[in-house]
């Protein structure tokens, strides 16, 4: 008996007490015993009631995906995606809005020769000049005379053409402008090339740079024209933008835009080849490219489900589980919607950069159910079906739900980024982790248990694999099975010869559908006795569950013995003598192949990571080369990230190689220079009057030409040199005081009435007036900048804006361009990426402390997630990848994957006791087969998008590829060999039988 002390042994002595383990090794053990306890009762109620599971949960799924169709919104606005709240930027394009109103669109069109355009002279003489500038005025004229339709409104050029003011004609720019765009003087024009060697002017007299109109332009040192490869012609658009189907563009310049690309696209003269370079067909060009790749993706998709289906599958028709890969994706398919609908309730819009969150949810979702069934294979396949998926849920569920739980905080750490769209994917992705785990450990694990059914039946022999549509368990199935074999547990002829005597029948009856049939004997009641019978049981060893007793059947005679067959393979049984019970398996046999199926027998990948991996990995000299090997490549990913640099070629990445309007991108940058950024330099309304700004207004003038990001063709165009010009000619010349207007009225007059002289109408809308025409509140100063990458965009937004505080800080002088939007997301996306990866970083630590319960082992996942984004960001480099918003969204979703697979391994070493070589081998035993799986089908479904041909799909293709990769290796070579030397302890290690 227990004595004072603690107790004391038979002869006296008292026991070693154990030592009382410490609060974090207590609380390690509670963690994980609290975890695996609720999954087990969790899967108990499952098990239970799996029908009113199913049901449960696809009312939830209506419920929550409802959103989709009552609260559906789409956010498809660039600025409101990507450019960071607060950005300078957004606050300069409401004011700029606001005081001159929405800027107009540029159409470019461009004409090169149809043969060896980089090379062809289209002005060689006069003959050559004039028969290409007839065609390209061809051009011109299909453009004025084609119409498109909005809505059953006919859109014209003339109705979507710019203006300055209402009475003036369309802003446009062309070496056409040398004969007004009439084809008559054209024709009439015998030297074509002297003609254009004269100033040209447009519409409003304005001098036009003949380097903005000729492409590939070489002079004589006269200034004469010597060559020329391509004609230009700009056209100016209107841009009267409205909310539509979640973008913002005025939809009938879209019209326009869309038609004036299909009528040149198919232009079919012979001398010229007309290309159009515009947001618009780009934009179209770009849409039309992610359908088709998302063809690919579905592709993808396809391949995750056949993959699945082969690895759940089972050479036997009781064993085999391919159906449930369909019931995982079903469950799947629920959290998308279920995600998607639930977002869109709490008022985010849906957007492009989401479209990826669904491969996401396939990729993780399928992991689970991987580790599920791989559960399911190792947990003793003779319990009843109940107590065995409590006991897969028991394991399994702690291990999704520690990588489910890191996986939805790091997209949740995600979220604090200013950036909309990082934001919105974000969200999307931490609901879609959420739900995808919620209906695997409900309504997935429901059909296990209605498939753990089946598997019982069809091992007892009902037919159709024990699927109950159109079939029912018989005693001819029964007797079937039993036939295929010569007395499987010999159990009839041993007890025959042992009681040869005895009036025995051999009959069989359905069993109990949680449990296998078991094998009884059952005795009636004796002439003398009016009890009724007794059987004893016959059942194999492992389990004494009272669920698995076969119900007694009503005996036919005095004395009865009932055998039923039991799934033990050369397992002694109970009551009976070991060489009895030596019979061959009762699974039943193959679906390919002869004899019987061995349900133990562990899967080709179970070894290669189980078995083969460790026996090299725990090795000394395999460590020495997975250390070498870890050297080698965070040698080249740390090269790689130092040589990292940021840029978006929207153009040229997102319209498909060897495509038309591709051609056209390609010869603008070859001839025209590129693609030139237009900005502003506007001036506020000042507290004095712009007469005493007057030095402030020609310095700003001065240095915006000076500025190293600004291009000298085309010309800055500055109102305030042109007023300045015209003062000495204009009838006030006998009025000015040292060449300027003598008091701020007649400063103020004079400007109005300079912009309606014809010198003055190309600076129409340069200078704003108060309400009452009496002094100027604002003004603005057009250039264009170089041709930039996106790093070197971030310092000439930089430049320009310092300059323009500067210079003019006394009229609160800005700088702004359209594109600056960009720039400005471009300036936060490294720093926003890095901010975002340390705070997942953070979160993930954090999260598998609690849940690991281990500060060592949750170190080392953190240690792994690291490297792994260190080989990420350098594989970016080699692979040419830049920095930008595209790639940024790649960065966060990389951090979900590269977490899960090293928690899994780090959940099964704390799991596992022993030596910590052993421990890692159990570690790799239990989950890394699974984890395997789950990266193959990955790699499978990704590798469809290594043809897709837009950038985006390019670029998730490596990136997912990387992260996939260097995520399994980490996880499954790097991490255990580290956590044997580390040495966490595990769960089990330290406690008294009491703790």
């Amino acid at each position: 008996m227990a004595g004072k002390g603690g107790g004391a042994a038979g002869n006296g002595q008292a026991l070693p007490q154990a030592p009382r383990p410490s609060f974090l090794r207590r609380l390690s053990t509670a963690v994980d015993r609290g975890i695996s306890t609720f999954f087990y009762r969790e899967a108990s109620v499952v098990a239970a009631y799996p029908y009113a599971t199913i049901v449960v949960t696809l009312l939830l799924a209506a419920a929550c995906g409802s959103g989709l169709y009552f609260s559906m919104s789409m956010e498809l606005d660039d600025v409101d995606l990507y450019t960071p709240r607060g950005a300078q930027s957004l606050k300069d394009i409401d004011y700029v809005l606001d005081t001159y109103g929405t800027p107009p669109l540029e159409d470019r069109v461009l004409a090169v020769s149809r043969r060896n355009w980089k090379r062809t002279n289209l002005l060689h003489d006069n003959e050559v000049a004039k028969k290409n500038l007839v065609e390209f005025m061809r051009v011109w004229e299909t453009i004025a005379n084609s119409s498109s339709s909005y809505n059953g409104e006919n859109v014209t050029y003339e109705s979507v053409c710019w203006r300055p003011l209402p009475v003036l004609p369309c802003k446009r720019e062309s070496v056409l402008d040398a004969w007004n765009y009439d084809m008559e003087k054209l024709l009439a024009d015998d030297d074509p090339i002297a003609t254009l060697n004269k100033d040209i002017r447009d519409s409003y007299g304005r001098i036009i740079d003949k380097g903005l109109l000729l492409g590939g332009l070489k002079t004589y040192r006269n200034g004469e024209i010597k060559s020329a490869k391509g004609f230009q012609l700009v056209l100016s658009l209107m841009d009267n933008k409205e909310e539509i189907d979640g973008e913002t563009y005025d939809p009938r310049t879209s019209a326009f835009d869309q038609h004036l690309v299909d009528i040149l696209q198919g232009w079919e003269k012979s001398r010229l080849r007309p290309y159009v370079t515009n947001k618009h067909a780009v934009d179209r060009a770009s849409d039309e490219l992610i359908q088709k790749d998302i063809v690919k993706l579905a592709t993808g998709y396809f391949i995750i489900v056949i993959y699945g289906a082969f690895i759940l599958f089972r050479n036997s028709p009781a064993f085999n589980k391919s159906h449930l890969m369909l019931v995982s994706v079903v469950s799947i398919l629920m959290a998308i919607v279920s995600a998607f609908g639930a977002v869109l309730w709490l008022g985010f819009d849906y957007n492009l950069v989401t479209a990826t969150i669904p491969f996401l949810m396939f990729g993780l979702g399928t992991d689970d159910t991987f580790v599920i069934m791989g559960a399911y294979q190792q947990v003793d396949i003779d319990l009843p079906v109940a107590e065995r998926v409590a006991l897969v849920m028991g394991r399994a569920g702690s291990s999704i739900f520690v990588t489910s739980l890191t996986d939805c905080i790091a997209f949740i750490a995600g979220t604090y980024t200013s950036i909309a769209g990082i934001q919105t994917f974000c969200v999307f992705a931490a609901f879609g982790i959420f739900f995808d785990f919620l209906y695997q450990v409900t309504f997935f694990v429901a059909f296990v248990v209605l498939d753990g059914r089946r598997e019982v039946r069809a091992r007892n022999g009902a037919s159709c694999a024990g699927f109950q549509c159109g079939c029912s368990q018989t005693n001819h199935d029964i007797e079937r099975v039993v036939a295929q074999f010569d007395d499987p547990l010999g159990i009839v002829r041993k007890m025959t010869e042992k009681a040869p005597k005895l009036d025995t029948t051999f009959s069989f009856t359905e069993n109990h559908v949680d449990a296998p049939i078991g094998v009884a004997m059952c005795r009636s009641p004796s002439a003398t006795s009016q009890s009724s019978a007794s059987c004893s049981e016959i059942q194999s060893s492992d389990s004494d569950d009272s669920a698995r007793r076969p119900a007694p059947v009503q005996p036919k005679a005095a004395k009865v013995m009932q055998i039923t067959i039991s799934e033990a393979t050369a397992k002694q049984i109970p009551g009976i003598p070991h060489s009895m019970s030596t019979g061959a398996p009762i699974w039943g046999n193959k679906i390919f192949g002869s004899g019987p199926y061995d349900p133990h027998k562990l899967p080709l990948r179970q070894k290669i990571v189980g078995t083969w991996l460790p026996n090299f990995t725990m090795h000394p000299l395999g460590q020495a080369v997975v250390v070498l090997l870890e050297v080698a490549l965070m040698g080249a990913a740390v090269y790689g990230c130092t040589k990292l640099t940021m840029d978006l070629k929207y153009q040229e990445w997102f319209t498909p190689k060897g495509t038309w309007i591709y051609d056209g991108y390609r010869v603008e940058g070859k001839i025209f220079g590129g693609t030139r950024d237009q900005f502003d330099i506007f001036t506020k309304e000042a507290e004095e009057d712009y007469f005493y700004h007057q030095k402030e207004l020609r310095r700003l003038g001065e240095a915006t030409r000076n500025n190293p990001y600004v291009v000298s063709y085309p010309p800055v165009v500055d109102w305030y040199d042109g007023f300045m010009a015209w003062l000495p000619n204009s009838p006030h010349n006998a009025s000015l005081v040292r060449g300027r207007a003598p008091d701020a009225p007649s400063f103020n007059n004079w400007v109005q009435e300079f912009l309606t002289t014809p010198a003055g109408r190309p600076y129409y809308g340069f200078v704003i007036m108060d309400d009452a025409n009496e002094r100027i509140i604002s003004s603005r100063i057009e250039g264009y900048t170089k041709a930039t990458a996106a790093h070197d965009a971030v310092s000439m937004v930089k430049s320009l804006r310092d300059m323009a505080g500067r210079v003019a800080g006394s009229l609160d002088a800005i700088a702004f361009g359209y594109n600056f939007v960009f720039y400005d997301g471009f300036a936060v996306v490294v720093e926003e990426s890095v901010r975002n990866l340390l705070s997942a970083g953070l979160a993930i630590f954090l999260v598998t402390v609690v849940t690991l319960a281990n500060v060592t082992a949750s170190l080392a996942v953190l240690f792994m997630v690291a490297l792994t984004e260190v080989v990420l960001l350098g594989t970016m480099y080699w692979a040419g990848i830049t920095f930008n918003m595209v790639s940024a969204v790649n960065l966060i979703l990389s951090v979900g994957i590269a977490v899960d697979y090293a928690t899994h391994v780090a959940h099964s070493f704390l799991s596992v006791s022993g030596q910590p070589r052993e421990r890692a081998r159990g570690a790799l035993d239990h989950i890394g087969g699974e984890v395997l799986a789950g990266a193959v089908t990955t790699w499978l479904a990704i590798a469809i998008m290594y043809f897709g041909e837009h950038y985006i799909f390019r670029v998730f293709f490596v990136m997912f590829l990387t992260t996939v990769s260097a995520a399994v290796w980490h996880g499954l070579v790097v991490l255990p060999i580290l956590l044997t030397w580390i040495r966490p302890r595990a769960y089990s290690d330290g406690l008294s039988p009491a703790h």
